[in-house]
């Protein structure tokens, strides 16, 4: 038995989409992130350098002549990066930065590359530095953690496993105690619109082997958007159907809700997606098959 998660995917950076859809575990295990390559000892990488002083967003007070910043201190509904005790505490932690950049330059025998500078919500900065050189910035006073940038590979398609999807919804074939298999759910999504003739928001969706065939059911029993009849903007050449189950468009253009971006139809598959299988064509002899599917 497939996931019954019913979706209404509103995709309105631009347009606003409305989808029912069914989830299904993937049947792939979850893989570890990928680990850094090797560094030699003398090879330069970037760094974040994280120093001991509380960020804009975090400063309770307790320093001489500089008044808190936090809102949770201020009550203020959110951080005023523009405030006089902002200004203040920001400069406190520039002289600061100068003076741990001073204390590094000393340390290596040369001034290292500055990249980013962050003062808002992390005190700290980036710094071009070989492995040997980010140990001794790591011992300098005013140094709260040292530690390279890592670059994490996107695995959308082991995203559910990796966040426990499965144990919710139970073993692939079946629903977790209750059946509760996500029937009557409606998602909406806010985003750059969706491409509507992708096999991710098909109904039925594709058959074996490309998916499961699965025949959703519009738990709203009506359309919405440009997929409604009664709509100002009702196109009857769109695929709407019981898991698209409406598109709007909040450009004020007249352009439909196609998705000419790509974004809004990666959050709307992430979340509400059919299960598929696809392929990738890797080489000229090599195809590499992998299930994909939505989370909600």
């Amino acid at each position: 038995m497939s996931r019954r998660l019913s979706l209404v995917i509103t995709v309105v950076v631009l347009l606003a989409l409305f989808v029912p859809v069914s989830y299904a575990a993937p049947e792939f295990p979850v893989t570890a992130p990928h680990p850094l390559s090797a560094v030699q000892e003398d090879e330069l990488q970037i760094y974040i350098i994280q120093l001991n002083d509380a960020p804009l967003a975090a400063y309770r007070g307790g320093l001489r002549d500089l008044v808190a910043t936090s809102p949770e201190v201020t009550g203020a509904r959110k951080l005023d990066v523009t405030s006089s005790a902002s200004r203040a505490y920001g400069g406190f932690l520039a002289e600061k930065r100068a003076e741990f950049l001073q204390r590094a330059a000393e340390q290596l025998g040369r001034t290292p590359e500055v990249g980013y500078i962050y003062d808002v919500v992390l005190n700290g900065l980036t710094l071009k530095l070989t492995p040997a050189e980010a140990a001794r910035v790591a011992a300098l006073p005013g140094v709260k953690q040292v530690e390279p940038r890592q670059v994490r590979q996107l695995l959308t398609d082991r995203g559910p496993t990796w966040i426990g999807a499965p144990a919710i919804w139970g073993a692939l074939g079946s629903c977790a105690a209750g059946g509760k298999c996500g029937e009557g759910v409606v998602v909406g999504i806010v985003d750059t619109g969706i491409n509507m003739d992708h096999p991710s928001f098909q109904d039925p969706a594709p058959t074996a082997p490309a998916g499961d065939g699965y025949n959703h059911t519009n738990p709203r029993g009506h359309f919405y958007g440009w997929c409604n009849p009664s709509h100002a903007n009702y196109d009857p050449t769109l695929p709407c159907n019981d898991k698209l189950i409406g598109v709007y468009s909040y450009t004020n253009s007249g352009m439909n809700p196609e998705d000419a971006e790509g974004h809004g139809s990666h959050t709307a598959s992430t979340a509400a997606g059919n299960r598929l299988t696809g392929v990738l064509l890797d080489a000229p002899t090599v195809d590499l098959a992998f299930s994909i599917s939505g989370v909600a």
